[in-house]
């Protein structure tokens, strides 16, 4: 753990660890979700993509003061890369940083994805299981059918949920990062996800989201992709 989790206890629940993870753990990525955007923009050129990006910041009255040079990636705004919630993040975002598992997934090769998959995601969330074990439950996915995109919602939503139990969503120290964090997820998840509040409200609570994160982060995944 880092000294900023030691400093509060490393209590992830706690508000003054999340301002300081987002304090000294937030910088930019590239571009929105592909859903924010025009429709005709997913076969743009990167320059449009970009620009479109930071008109979008702008109406929402963010800044766009970003390091457009950093390695680019689909669909991210920012990055968020504590050790801390490591694991958490990886069972977000290897699913959702590419647009599906390739199909090389055969059927008879189902168990072996089963079992590669849960083992991965075992490893994975174990180490914040064990800081927070009242408030990490263990992941659940129905399997059958296989479904790519069905596999990568069901990761990403349960992933978000267990991040949003650490998020302040009256905080006003995470407000202006949420509103951007929110541009980083799909319309249908922002919309979807916490049904019981109204759409800016729920906006605010994706403040710690983490949804960049690629498959080096888990080695024993990468044969997915």
């Amino acid at each position: 753990m880092t000294d900023a989790c030691a400093t509060v206890g490393c209590d992830l629940t706690s508000s003054a660890w999340v301002r300081t993870l987002l304090r000294f753990n937030l910088s930019p990525a590239s571009y929105a979700d592909p859903s924010w955007l025009p429709r005709w923009a997913a076969d743009a050129a990167p320059a449009v993509i970009e620009a479109l990006s930071v008109d979008l910041l702008r109406d929402r009255g963010l800044d766009t003061a970003f390091d457009w040079h950093m390695p680019k990636g689909p669909g991210r705004f920012f990055m968020l890369a504590p050790r801390e919630l490591a694991a958490l993040s990886v069972a977000v975002g290897i699913a959702a940083h590419r647009d599906s598992l390739r199909q090389v997934v055969l059927k008879p090769r189902l168990g072996a994805l089963r079992s590669s998959l849960g083992d991965a995601l075992d490893t994975l969330w174990l180490p914040v299981a064990e800081a927070v074990p009242r408030s990490v439950r263990p992941l659940s996915i129905s399997w059958e059918p296989l479904d790519a995109p069905r596999l990568r919602q069901t990761l990403r939503g349960e992933g978000m949920r267990q991040l949003l139990r650490f998020v302040d969503a009256g905080d006003p120290a995470q407000k202006a990062v949420a509103s951007r964090a929110v541009l980083c997820a799909p319309r249908e998840v922002a919309a979807n996800l916490l049904p019981r509040l109204p759409a800016d409200e729920a906006a605010h609570a994706f403040g710690a989201i983490v949804t960049h994160l690629i498959p080096r982060w888990a080695p024993s995944w990468t044969w997915l992709f």
